[in-house]
């Protein structure tokens, strides 16, 4: 029994073709859309049968992929669009397209060495064959680029004259021609013009690319085929001659067409044995309304294809007997149909098998078109897909090494830093098992692998093309295998953010509950769909190949090829993630439980922060470790589950990682349960997306250290005062100020300044009645007030010498002749405060000091020298020379005798 249920409801809706002629544009496909729409809604159909020629078929399979409704196309639907699977995900079609005509067309020529040819082509039927199959030779042609289709030419009338001026026109572009006629009396028209020409003789090549033709006979209802030249009309070849001209235009023709299609011509020709089971009424009906079907008749090969299909999904599903995308995975199969073998390939299209029919002596020659002449097509295309993945040594651009790096043995992109793991590609080096490169300007990883072959077979070569297509958020992108190198190397997209490995044991990044949920959901999302892919599982699952992109995204990276993976070697210390049934059976390859077990090691490593089994802090060394990995027992060791106290851990957590590492492999959970269990976890308002919370914790962080420079900034400020209100105390603010600029202080020249030097009278026998640190007190009184004052004039303060108060005006600040002035000035302002001055614990006693003044006018001033000269005019309380000079600008001085003094004359 074919299907599971009996009988069919058969509803038919035409579009009214044969009693109105509707073109074959947008107005049909219109209407075709609304009988569709019709049939799905209204009807509710469980399929769609036809319709039967491309516009309408196209836009019928869109609606289908629309509705998720399948889709059994057959009849003229050849156009090789819809053959794509992606965009027309529920049609199957049951006809040859004309795509590969073209691809056999294509072989064809390379196999003769043609590299272009002249399309003719008509179009006087509604079906459009003719015109998709122009755009699906161009489709073919562009692939290739080794031939052309150099002219293209529509013959619009078949009336001799016009039709030779045509053909006329198309010898002049080439000597290929491909014809593409609606039926056959056109062809012999063609080929009759063409004789009348004398272009017909062997320097010309005519390829008739019509899939359903039986090539030179031509089935005739009720009698025996005929050969074409034997047809047409009394003036063509009614006689000898015209049947001989006839048969000589034919001798370079070639016929390219689909041997595996054995239909008959409804109603042009008998009934061949496939038919036989249908029996002459049903074949008759056929071509009576609703059918109306003399040419292409699929139609049981396509209701047969639809019942196999869903015999499989509801054997799958029963509920599922009207999901078209679940219905079209079932729909892969062969049988032997009454239109000849029927094979539904992967792109939902029957595979024909096409054949060259030559015309060369007119005997009748047959030879597979597709096992010779898609040969070399097919070589082509193999070498067109392998190119996607191979990567030549030479387009490997070396990265120039900057700044200081970590000859870490797996981290390649972990910073130095403390507070980034980013770091650039440049400032990396190579490692054991890294390379560093710029592919076609992109920072890639080369993995080492330390397989010697360099030779890969076909399967291996399907395997790049997989694993070259996968793409996946969590999985790290394959570029390709280099083969040229020194080395075998597998190309990886680089990621900045080094390994997941990297973070934890630099301690860069404070990661909360919500980090660490999301990292290792990202884990699980990448591992899942490893899993789910035709690699079925990673192989060697650690945290080192767990990579994090400038966006603290996890790409679970180096999960292939198998066929290199499964001979490189690891040390020790990478064995530490692996599963103790793998370990005791030295088993390279992997496998789904083990690398749940991987998953749980990975999983304590992110909430304790600390790196696999803390080696940092153990004993045991990693050959101890894997020795008692091995051995197993009762309690096998495995990483501690002790987390940091600001972290709270859902405790389903720890109970899911304990459960990822038990020792019996078939009592650890599968990836889809681990997921699951994680989504149950997240009871956090919060995005998913890691990135978002990153951003969140900086914001709150760029909060805190907004805070924290600020208040620093306020403390850096004040000690800032106090080390300039030291530095200008100690030093002129001209000079300070240079020299807190790294400038050079370059000695000056003053043509006049007015020293100051006061020191208190009887001063050792006040100290004697004071202690130490009344001493201290008193003068620090005595010169804060000094200070004050000084404030108040011109006049800088130089240096306090125990008792002894030295200031100077002129310098560094020149005030002209002034300087005089306010010398005197602050002097007798002194004396007057010092009236009111008293000592705090000598109540009585009464401070009084002596002043002495020295201008110095000289060109060359030596501080040292006049220092003195000052010091030794206090206790004189006489007038210098130097002071005598100014006399009458603003004080007036009483003259006294010369007295002596040493080194310096009389003054």
């Amino acid at each position: 029994m074919l299907l599971l249920i009996h009988a069919f409801v058969i509803i038919w809706i035409t579009t009214n073709v044969r009693s109105q002629f509707i073109p074959a544009n947008s107005t049909l496909s219109n209407r075709v859309i609304q009988l569709g729409v019709l049939l799905v809604k209204t009807h509710k159909v469980d399929v769609i049968i036809g319709p039967t020629c491309n516009d309408p078929a196209l836009a019928v399979s869109v609606l289908g992929s629309y509705y998720n409704i399948p889709i059994m196309l057959w009849g003229s639907a050849t156009a090789g669009v819809l053959v794509d699977a992606d965009r027309f995900k529920t049609a199957t079609l049951l006809t040859a397209t004309s795509r590969y005509l073209a691809t056999a067309v294509y072989s064809l020529c390379v196999e003769y060495g043609w590299n272009q040819f002249v399309f003719l082509y008509n179009q006087f039927n509604d079906n459009g064959k003719c015109f998709t199959m122009q755009g699906d030779f161009l489709t073919i042609l562009n692939q290739y680029n080794d031939v052309d289709m150099a002219y293209s030419l529509e013959i619009i009338d078949l009336n001799p004259e016009p039709l030779r001026n045509a053909l006329r026109a198309a010898s002049l572009r080439g000597r290929i021609f491909v014809i593409c006629a609606d039926d056959d009396s056109i062809k012999l028209l063609i080929m009759m013009a063409l004789n009348d020409l004398e272009i017909n003789s062997n320097e010309y090549v005519y390829i008739f690319a019509d899939a359903r033709s039986k090539g030179f006979t031509i089935p005739v209802e009720g009698a025996k085929d005929k050969l074409i030249w034997e047809t047409g009309n009394s003036s063509q070849t009614g006689t000898e001659e015209g049947r001989i001209a006839a048969r000589n235009a034919f001798r370079n023709a070639i016929f390219v067409v689909d041997v595996r299609n054995k239909l008959i011509m409804m109603g042009q020709g008998k009934v061949q044995e496939n038919y036989s089971a249908f029996g002459n009424e049903v074949i008759d009906r056929m071509k009576d309304a609703p059918f109306f079907c003399t040419t292409d008749c699929q139609l049981h090969d396509a209701m047969y294809s639809y019942g196999i299909a869903l015999n499989r999904t509801i054997a799958d599903d029963p509920s599922r007997y009207r999901d078209g995308l679940f219905i079209v995975q079932h729909m892969l199969q062969s049988f032997q149909g009454v239109s000849g073998p029927v094979v539904i390939d992967e792109d939902l299209s029957r595979n024909p098998t096409m054949s060259g029919i030559i015309g060369e002596e007119i005997d009748r020659y047959l030879f597979p078109n597709v096992d010779l002449m898609e040969n070399r097509a097919k070589h082509r295309e193999e070498e067109r897909l392998d190119s996607l993945w191979k990567v030549p040594h030479a387009a490997l651009k070396q990265v120039s090494k900057k700044g200081k790096t970590e000859n870490s043995m797996r981290s390649f992109t972990s910073g130095p830093s403390s507070t980034s793991t980013k770091m650039t590609l440049e400032s990396r080096i190579e490692t054991r098992n890294f390379l560093f490169y710029s592919y076609e300007r992109d920072p890639i990883v080369a993995f080492k692998h330390q397989s010697a072959r360099l030779l890969l077979t076909e399967t291996e070569r399907k395997e790049m093309r997989a694993m070259k297509a996968l793409e996946n958020d969590n999985v790290c992108r394959f570029i390709g295998l280099c083969l040229d190198s020194p080395q075998m190397l597998s190309i990886w997209r680089y990621c900045s953010r080094g390994s997941l490995a990297d973070v934890i044991r630099k301690q860069s990044l404070q990661m909360d509950n919500f980090f660490i949920y999301a990292l290792l959901k990202d884990i699980v999302s990448g591992l899942s769909f490893i899993h789910n892919s035709f690699l079925q599982f990673h192989g060697h699952l650690t945290s080192e190949f767990c990579l994090i992109d400038d966006r603290w995204q996890i790409k679970v990276a180096y999960h292939g090829p198998k066929c290199l993976r499964n001979n490189d070697k690891y040390v020790v210390k990478e064995m530490l993630w692996t599963a103790p049934e793998l370990l005791r059976t030295n088993n390279n390859a992997g496998s789904q439980e083990g690398e749940i077990y991987s998953l749980g090691i990975i999983g304590s490593e992110l909430v304790t922060r600390k790196s696999v089994y803390d080696l940092e802090n153990r004993t045991e060394k990693p050959e101890e470790i894997i020795y008692l990995l091995k051995k197993g027992g009762m309690n096998p060791i495995r990483p501690s589950l002790i987390t940091q106290e600001q972290l709270e851990i859902n405790p389903a957590l720890l109970h899911l990682i304990r459960d990822c590492w038990t020792e019996r492999p078939s009592e650890r959970p599968t990836i889809d349960m681990v997921r699951n269990s994680l989504r149950s976890m997240n009871t956090d308002s919060r995005s998913d997306n890691l990135m978002d919370h990153v951003f969140t914790m900086m914001e709150s962080y760029a909060t805190v250290l907004e805070d924290e420079v600020d208040s620093r900034t306020k403390e850096l400020v004040e000690e800032k005062k106090k080390s300039d209100l030291l530095l200008y105390r100690m030093l002129p603010k001209q000079v300070a100020e240079k020299l807190k600029l790294g400038q050079p202080v370059e000695p000056e020249t003053f043509e006049s300044v007015t020293l100051f030097f006061s020191d208190v009278v009887s001063f050792t026998k006040l100290a004697a009645k004071c202690t130490p640190l009344q001493v201290v007190n008193l003068l620090n009184d005595l010169y804060t007030l000094f200070d004050n004052i000084i404030d108040q004039h011109d006049v800088y303060k130089v240096e306090t010498i125990g008792d002894g108060y030295l200031c100077v005006s002129g310098l560094p600040h020149r005030n002209g002749n002034e300087h005089a002035r306010h010398v005197a000035l602050m002097s007798l302002q002194l004396i007057k405060e010092l009236v009111d001055f008293r000592v705090p614990h000598l109540p009585t006693e009464r401070i009084n000091i002596r002043i002495g003044v020295h201008c110095v006018v000289e060109k060359n001033f030596k501080f040292k020298d006049s220092q003195p000269t000052t010091d030794r005019q206090s206790p004189q309380r006489s007038v210098t020379p130097d002071s005598e000079k100014e006399k009458g600008l603003y004080m007036e001085f009483r003259s006294k005798s010369l007295e002596p003094v040493r080194n310096t004359s009389f003054i």
